[in-house]
C-alpha cells in the first residue's frame, strides 16, 4: 500500500504592512517544495498579521492590514487570513500563535477522523503545522532579546520551519552557525527561489509616501484600498517612532537568553537601568582599517569616492547618556552623525555613504552594540565593542558575506594628531645608485632591467595621518602601494618581480621603514625627507640602492 502523505498547514506570521506579491509567492514556493519531498500534502495556508501592540514604526492599524490581506488573497483557494493574533491586546509570541492554530487544526482533524473511523476507513495521518518565512527571518534569531531559547526550540523542534531564499542571503550558513537550528535541522526546510524577487514592504511604503507607483508589487485591489483610506503617508510612518519593540520590553522583564548566548539574559534585565555594559564616551582615533574598499565596492560606491574614502582616517567622537548615544564620524572629506536610543527602531538616511535608507535597530548583545539595518541590502549592520583602550567596529552584510573591521584607540586629543613627516606631493627622480644591482638581486630579467634603469620615475604620495598611498609612475609601468603604518598587509609586487610578500611599515623617527618578508632575505625599504628631497633606500640580500627624488612645485 502506498505511503500516505502527512497533511501540512503553512503559517506565516508578520507585519504584512502591507502584504505584497512576494508574501503570497512564498506560499506557492513552499507548497511545491514540500510536495516534492514525497512526505507532505499541503492542505492549507494561514496569514496571521501581528497585533498593533508590536510597536514597529510605521505599522498601520491591524484592521487595515487584515482587510488588505483578505483582498490580496481573494484569488487563492487554499491560503486564508486569520485575525486571532491581530486581535490580541498584547503582542503574542510566534510560538503562542502556533500553539493556538495547531490546537484548532488538531480539533478539526479529530472531528474528521472520528467520522472516518465510524465508516471503517483507513485512519488519517496526523496533521502538522510549520512556520513559513523568508530567509531573512532566520537572522532575527540572532537579535538579542527578540527570541527566547525555549520558544525557538519549540518552533523548530515541535513544529518546524519552511524558509524560502531571498536575495543573496545564505540560510544554510545561518543554520550551520546556530547550535539550536543545527540540532533540529531535520525539521528546517530550505526552499530555493530561482526567480529572484526583492520586493520589500519597507520600500513599498516609501514609494507610496512619495506618490510613486507600486503597481505589480502589490495587488491592484490593495493599491485601491490604500488610496481609499489614505494609508502610508509621512504621518503614518511616524506612528510608533521612538517606541521600543514590544518583544524587547516584554522579554526584558523575564529571564531571557539569546539563541546561543547565555550572557544576554543578565544584560536584558538591566537594559533600562543606568548601568551600561560599557562606556563609549570619548574621542577615538583610527589605528587600523581592514577590507574597507571591498566593503564600499559591495555597496556599489563609485570608484572615485572609494579612492577618497580609503585615503581618509576618520575619528569618532561619541557621547553616551545611558541608552541614548550620539556617534560622530569625522574626516576631512565628510562627517556623519548618528543619534539613536538603544532598542528603538528608527529610519536611517545613509547620505554620504551609499545614499540608501534603512530601518535601523540597535541593541546590546553582552558588551557589544549590535546594529541591524533593514533595507535594500540584506543582513546589513555593524557591531561596536571596547577592549581596553581600543574601540572595535565591524561592519557586515550578507549579500556577499562581507565584513569590514576598523580599530580605534581612545585619546584625549581631539584634533588631528601630528605626523612625524609630511610626504604629500609629487616627487621627480633625480638620481638612482645601484638600481640595476638591486633588480638583479630580485632576479629581474636582463631586458626588463635595461628598460627600468632608463626610465624617469615620478612618485605621487597621498598621506592622511598614518595612511599612505604611494604611486610610482613611468612610461613603462605604474605601481601603486596603499598601506597603514603599523598594520601588516599582503603585497603582490606585480610588475616588479611578481612575488607575494608580507609587509609591515613603521615609523623610525621621521623615517618610514618597511620590512618585506618572503622568498628574498633582508628585503625592504626606507623613505625619509630632507629639505625638498625625498630619499628612498631599497635593500635586498646584500644590495643597497639609493634613489633621490625632488619635490615638484
Amino acid at each position: 500500500m502506498a505511503n500516505r502523505r502527512v497533511p501540512l498547514v503553512l503559517l506565516a506570521c508578520g507585519s504584512f504592512n502591507p502584504i505584497t506579491n512576494q508574501h503570497m509567492r512564498l506560499f506557492e514556493l513552499a507548497r511545491d517544495h514540500m510536495h516534492s519531498t514525497g512526505q507532505y500534502q499541503v492542505v492549507g495556508g494561514i496569514v496571521s498579521p501581528v497585533s498593533d501592540s508590536y510597536g514597529k514604526q510605521g505599522l498601520v492599524l491591524a484592521k487595515h492590514r487584515i482587510a488588505m490581506a483578505k483582498l490580496a488573497l481573494q484569488s487563492s483557494n487554499w491560503v486564508t487570513v486569520d485575525e486571532w493574533e491581530s486581535q490580541q491586546p498584547d503582542w503574542t509570541e510566534t510560538v503562542v500563535t502556533m500553539r493556538y492554530h495547531y490546537g484548532r487544526i488538531l480539533k478539526e482533524y479529530e472531528g474528521r477522523a472520528g467520522k472516518h473511523n465510524n465508516s471503517n476507513t483507513t485512519t488519517l495521518a496526523g496533521p502538522q503545522l510549520k512556520l513559513l518565512c523568508g530567509a531573512d527571518f532566520l537572522d532575527t534569531f540572532k537579535i538579542p532579546g527578540l527570541w527566547q531559547d525555549e520558544d525557538v526550540a519549540e518552533v523548530v523542534g515541535r513544529f518546524g520551519l519552511v524558509s524560502v531564499s531571498r536575495g543573496g542571503l545564505q540560510p544554510e550558513q545561518t543554520v550551520h552557525e546556530s547550535d539550536m537550528l543545527s540540532r533540529h535541522q531535520q525539521n528546517v526546510f530550505l526552499v530555493r527561489e530561482w526567480m529572484r524577487n526583492e520586493t520589500s514592504a519597507t520600500e513599498v511604503r516609501r514609494a507610496l509616501r512619495r506618490g510613486q507607483s507600486v503597481k505589480y508589487l502589490i495587488p491592484d485591489s490593495v493599491v485601491e484600498y490604500i488610496h481609499q483610506h489614505k494609508l502610508y503617508t509621512e504621518d503614518s510612518e511616524r506612528r510608533n517612532k521612538g517606541t521600543v519593540l514590544r518583544p524587547l520590553t516584554k522579554h526584558a522583564q523575564e529571564p531571557v537568553n539569546s539563541l546561543d548566548d547565555s550572557t544576554t539574559a543578565d544584560l536584558l534585565a538591566r537594559r533600562n537601568t543606568a548601568n551600561m555594559p560599557f562606556d563609549l564616551n570619548g574621542y577615538w582615533k583610527m589605528i587600523s582599517n581592514d577590507n574597507f574598499e571591498e566593503y564600499l565596492k559591495a555597496l556599489d560606491v563609485n570608484v572615485a569616492i572609494r579612492k577618497i574614502a580609503t585615503l581618509l582616517k576618520p575619528d569618532k567622537e561619541i557621547s553616551q547618556d545611558g541608552d541614548h548615544i550620539v556617534i560622530k564620524t569625522l574626516s576631512t572629506f565628510k562627517n556623519y552623525n548618528m543619534d539613536f536610543h538603544v532598542g528603538k527602531e528608527f529610519e536611517e538616511d545613509l547620505s554620504g555613504v551609499d545614499d540608501r535608507k534603512c530601518m535601523t535597530t540597535i541593541t546590546w548583545d553582552g558588551d557589544k552594540l549590535v546594529c541591524v539595518q533593514k533595507g535594500e541590502i540584506e543582513g546589513r549592520g555593524w557591531s561596536h565593542w571596547v577592549e581596553g583602550d581600543e574601540l572595535h567596529l565591524q561592519k557586515r552584510f550578507l549579500v556577499r558575506i562581507l565584513f569590514r573591521s576598523s580599530l580605534y584607540t581612545h585619546t584625549a586629543v581631539s584634533p588631528a594628531a601630528t605626523m612625524p613627516a609630511d610626504f604629500n606631493g609629487k616627487w621627480i627622480l633625480e638620481t638612482s645608485e645601484k638600481f640595476e644591482e638591486y633588480l638583479k638581486a630580485l632576479n629581474i630579467d636582463f631586458a626588463t632591467r635595461k628598460i627600468a634603469i632608463s626610465l624617469s620615475q615620478t612618485k605621487v604620495v597621498a598621506q592622511d595621518g598614518d595612511k599612505f598611498d604611494f604611486k610610482t609612475l613611468s612610461t613603462f609601468r605604474n605601481y601603486e602601494l596603499a598601506f597603514t603604518v603599523g598594520v601588516e598587509f599582503d603585497e603582490c609586487t606585480k610588475g616588479l618581480d611578481n612575488r607575494n610578500i608580507k609587509c609591515l611599515v613603521n615609523w623610525d623617527g621621521d623615517k618610514l621603514v618597511c620590512s618585506q618578508k618572503g622568498e628574498k632575505a633582508n628585503r625592504g625599504w626606507k623613505h625619509w625627507i630632507e629639505g625638498d628631497k625625498l630619499y628612498l633606500e631599497l635593500t635586498c640580500e646584500d644590495v643597497l640602492c639609493l634613489q633621490v627624488f625632488k619635490r615638484k612645485e
